[in-house]
């Protein structure tokens, strides 16, 4: 059986970057990682957290951040709605591509037919 990493990176230039979680876990659970990776990039710009698989299709599907090179804090996560198109694009082909996630999270079996319908 493959391991699957707690979450994905999904870079849509140079300083804008969608991170994907892949479970229902709580992004707070993953700051070091998150951080370490965004550090090994040297990343500065704004981040798109996509929790898709622990808040489902609702507002408070997509946070954001700026990151600046040193610290993810979290409390500078917010919820955004005002999401561009290619944030929430790039994210529905991830899990497109990914199904087998959608089985990780809190959707129940109407909410990923119909996300998967409205991909």
């Amino acid at each position: 059986m493959r391991s699957i990493k707690d979450f994905s990176i999904i870079e849509l230039s140079s300083n804008i970057i969608v991170i994907v979680l892949n479970n229902s876990l709580r992004v707070d659970n993953f700051v070091q990682q998150i951080k370490d990776t965004l550090n090994s990039k040297r990343f500065h710009g704004i981040v798109y957290f996509d929790l898709l698989l622990s808040n489902g299709l609702n507002s408070k599907r997509f946070f954001m951040s700026q990151y600046l090179g040193e610290q993810l804090d979290i409390t500078t996560i917010k919820r955004s709605t005002d999401i561009p198109e290619e944030v929430i694009s790039k994210s529905n082909e991830y899990f497109f591509s990914h199904k087998d996630l959608l089985d990780r999270g809190i959707l129940t079996a109407s909410a990923k037919q119909r996300f998967l319908y409205d991909c």
